[in-house]
């Protein structure tokens, strides 16, 4: 994982890197070589006015599903990073098991389709009619 963090109008000291390596270690670790890149965006919005004006925005780069970002605003930098980091462990996770959800109906669909070669009859199956609804069922005697 490629880590670039970029901070404007705020000083980023050795500790504060050192939480954002850590932090996103820890979030983004269990995916592995899933995600590729991270980039990692601090501002203070309104300078030393004080408020809710520290923002973490984090885009991360994963294959197969492409740039995924979130950003979060805070009183205090640490916290915003943590959020930040929390939030887009999320959507990674839920970019990869919607994806792994796709595959999964795809194989399914395409294991349907095989059986509708080897039963003809399969496709009224499908439709929710019986053998014996159709009149082939076997005769009691």
């Amino acid at each position: 994982m490629d880590l670039q963090i970029r901070a404007r109008k705020i000083e980023l000291t050795t500790a504060l890197r050192g939480l954002i390596e850590r932090r996103l270690g820890f979030a983004l670790g269990r995916f592995g070589h899933r995600v590729q890149e991270v980039t990692i965006r601090l501002d203070d919005l309104n300078g030393p006015r004080g408020g809710m004006d520290k923002r973490c925005w984090i885009r991360a780069t994963v294959v197969p599903s492409g740039d995924l970002t979130v950003e979060t605003r805070d009183d205090e930098m640490e916290s915003a990073i943590s959020r930040a980091a929390d939030r887009i462990a999320r959507r990674v996770k839920k970019a990869l098991d919607r994806r792994r959800e796709a595959r999964g109906r795809e194989r399914r669909r395409m294991s349907l389709d095989s059986v509708d070669e080897d039963r003809p009859d399969h496709a009224q199956y499908r439709q929710g009619r019986s053998a014996n609804q159709r009149g082939q069922g076997t005769a009691l005697i």
